[in-house]
């Protein structure tokens, strides 16, 4: 389970470089609009997009850490049997959602993902590539948790 321990790794570190991009273009744009006196035109745009990485990668962190909000009062409890294949089902269901979302996104992206941006040239796809690759790395994930949950293994004994 290295690949998943690297893969935890280099989404965070996705999730942390993003957000600070966004907060140096964002500073950048104030910069030139309230010092230099002249707007630049791609800011906006920029880092509008980069916020889907950041969603997707971020989405990821929250995913790997059962970080996203959970209604779980009547789930815990249930018998331990019972609520392991609930929370089975709810990971199925996700999976579902992740393939469904990841194909959707691979045939907008074969569309309209080779335009660029209207202020740079920067290709669509660049940005909307994080939905299939966010989503297929939550789909692993998924499957690493529902692995560990059921064989009562955490990451540390499957190295």
């Amino acid at each position: 389970m290295r690949f998943i321990q690297y893969l935890d790794k280099v989404m965070s570190v996705v999730a942390a470089s993003l957000i600070a991009a966004t907060a140096v273009i964002t500073c950048l744009a104030v910069f030139f609009r309230s010092v230099v006196g002249a707007s630049l035109p791609w800011p906006e745009e920029v880092s509008g997009n980069l916020l889907v990485w950041t969603s997707f990668a971020g989405a990821y962190v929250a995913t790997r850490s059962n970080g996203h909000i959970a209604f779980d009062l009547l789930v815990n409890k249930f018998p331990a049997r019972f609520r392991k294949l609930v929370l089975t089902f709810n990971d199925a269901v996700l999976f579902g959602l992740f393939g469904v979302l990841g194909w959707l996104s691979y045939q907008a992206i074969s569309v309209v993902g080779g335009t660029s941006l209207e202020t740079i040239a920067i290709p669509k796809g660049a940005f909307m590539a994080a939905i299939p690759v966010c989503g297929g790395a939550m789909m692993l994930a998924l499957v690493v948790r529902n692995y560990e949950r059921w064989t009562g293994r955490d990451e540390e004994n499957l190295s």
